[in-house]
């Protein structure tokens, strides 16, 4: 192998060829970090599949993102260097993720990680649906099957291809009336009841899904030569910010650089967690209840920005990716979001996800507090866009679900995925 998983804090190695989720000591107290043996930068590296060893190398998976700048904006936030690090559908800038989501990347991946570490189990995943619909996408691709949990609210955007690669097909539960944490907690249900035939994607401690998220910040820096010195993301568990971090630290440990990328957090008001942990002067991570999670989750534009368990205090987690980094929380309004949405739509045609616009949000807030100065450079990740054009140019369709159930009602999802995997195998 020509890497090593470790755990960054009692420092166990995973065997080779394996792929842990968690440290057999330290479990959820830490992320299990990767640390590559050969050199990081390759000229020719443009596709996830020569980024990671384990993805698949199908042809019809041998996706990548975009980089670009558009001075229009940089002289509207006031910057003079913003590279936009597109991850979605938009054919003339490069963009090609058919499902007009960065998680297109994390879901080729994950089919890989089960071949190699869990052979003829199911994949199952919980999605507040950007996560949902990548996997989707990909599983029609490879002829593979996969369980996803979504609450309802997430079913229009749901578009998928038309034609299946094989007689497959995914299994689609939506929970009627549901959050994101409505959905987790079905997935969870699940996982227990089937545990010798499905395994779940393990959601940010998976080692395989940070790496394949930090791919966007990976391909930035390749393409434009440089460490930038801010990088900006909308999160939710903040996998793809911390696996940003994570190459940065690489690539200042092989001696690529000496730059520190400050990383920065966008989320949208009033689901905050992280923001307020960050502001608060403990740093101490407050628990929603029920109650604020289905108040919170109803109030924001963006509700795939609504996980309720993100790693912050973990070891290599967000608390630590922060402060290392020197880096910012920020909270932005619909109002903001919807503001920069308007903006947007004045110097491009392609529209961008509710994430990738709190993250605009949060750029434009950023730079207003002074966190970010006018020489410094940026990169802007927006983790999507392009679904309308997607529908469009490759011909998706809208689904509905396999199953719909009340979050109580259990035993009618138990009943329902034993068909579908009575079907598969």
């Amino acid at each position: 192998m020509n890497f090593k998983i470790f755990c960054p804090l009692c420092h166990w190695v995973a065997k080779s060829q394996t792929i842990p989720i968690l440290c057999p000591k330290c479990d959820e107290q830490s992320l299990l970090k990767l640390r590559h043996y050969i050199p990081l930068i390759w000229e020719d590296n443009n596709t996830l599949s020569n980024y990671l060893p384990w993805v698949v190398k199908d042809s019809s998976c041998q996706k990548t993102v975009s980089i670009f700048r558009m001075k229009e904006l940089e002289q509207w936030v006031g910057l003079d260097q913003v590279s936009l690090l597109f991850s979605g559908f938009w054919p003339e800038q490069e963009g090609y993720l058919t499902s007009a989501s960065f998680k297109e990347l994390d879901a080729i991946s994950l089919f890989e990680w089960i071949k190699i570490a869990y052979k003829n189990k199911v994949l199952l995943s919980s999605s507040a649906g950007n996560t949902g619909r990548a996997l989707y996408h990909v599983a029609l691709a490879l002829g593979e099957p996969v369980i996803i949990v979504i609450p309802d609210n997430a079913i229009k955007d749901f578009w998928i291809p038309n034609q299946a690669n094989g007689n497959i097909t995914p299994f689609l539960i939506s929970v009627r009336n549901g959050t994101y944490q409505d959905a987790i907690n079905l997935a969870n249900r699940l996982s227990t009841e089937f545990s010798s035939e499905i395994v779940t994607s393990g959601g940010v401690h998976n080692i395989v899904r940070r790496t394949a998220l930090s791919f966007p910040y990976y391909y930035g820096v390749m393409k434009t030569k440089e460490v930038p010195k801010h990088y900006f993301q909308a999160v939710s568990t903040a996998a793809g910010a911390i696996g940003a971090y994570d190459v940065n630290s690489e690539l200042i440990q092989m001696k690529y650089t000496d730059k520190r990328t400050a990383i920065h957090m966008v989320q949208n008001h009033p689901f905050n967690p992280i923001v307020e942990a960050w502001n608060s002067a403990t740093h101490k991570f407050k628990k929603l209840s029920p109650i604020e999670v289905k108040q919170f989750h109803n109030q924001i534009y963006a509700k795939v920005l609504s996980n309720t368990n993100p790693p912050y205090h973990n070891k290599g987690g967000i608390h630590e990716v922060l402060s290392s980094s020197g880096g910012g929380a920020y909270s932005v309004s619909n109002q903001e979001v919807k503001q920069a949405q308007q903006k947007w739509h004045e110097f491009a045609t392609v529209s961008l996800d509710p994430a990738s616009l709190v993250a605009l949000a949060g750029l434009i807030k950023a730079v207003k507090a002074g966190a970010v100065q006018q020489h410094e450079s940026v990169i802007l990740h927006l983790t999507g866009g392009g679904l309308e054009q997607s529908i469009n140019a490759n011909k998706l369709k809208q689904i509905i679900p396999d199953v719909s159930v009340e979050k109580t009602q259990v035993n009618h999802a138990i009943a329902e995925v034993a068909h579908y995997l009575s079907t598969i195998h």
